[in-house]
């Protein structure tokens, strides 16, 4: 009698962890994402760019479809070593999310705090963080990649430094 009950509980246990109901490839088997409201969406930060001179003002909408409007903006950045090329960006299945700080003589990071999709739009959530003063002035900015399977109007909201 006294192990029934240790059985019962046991049972209880094992079949609360073998029911899942998340949506599965068909496939591998793998979880797929989620499509409910505020769900993370996937991204690369491109590297090995920068801000051109010649872009003045602001971007009147921080996602970026096509590799002409994308090349009157940004520059390659290329350096040495195995690190040293851009992020390649395929425009054809990818798009990219800019963030565009003023000019500053004042060390700036942009992080990505999170990119979410709320309802029929993506949120960019990131934060600013502030460094030492520079001898030169440079545009601090933040490149995310997107693959075009995630899609809607791009906002942009900065978070506090954590």
């Amino acid at each position: 009698m006294r192990y029934s009950g240790f059985f019962v509980v046991l049972l209880s246990v094992l079949f609360l962890f073998s029911c899942d109901s998340r949506p599965t490839d068909k496939k591998t088997g793998a979880a797929l994402p989620d499509t409910a409201k505020n769900d993370v969406i996937p991204y690369t930060l491109a590297k090995n760019y920068f801000v051109k001179n010649t872009f003045t003002g602001v971007l009147s909408n921080p996602k970026i479809s096509t590799e002409a409007e994308f090349n009157t903006i940004f520059g390659m950045a290329t350096t040495m070593g195995a690190d040293g090329k851009p992020t390649s960006i395929d425009f054809s299945s990818q798009y990219v999310i800019a963030v565009i700080a003023p000019k500053t003589d004042t060390a700036k990071t942009l992080i990505a705090e999170k990119l979410v999709k709320d309802g029929t739009a993506m949120v960019l959530n990131y934060s600013i963080s502030t460094g030492q003063k520079q001898s030169f002035v440079s545009q601090p900015f933040l490149l995310l990649v997107v693959n075009n399977e995630y899609t809607g109007d791009v906002k942009t909201n900065q978070q506090p430094v954590r």
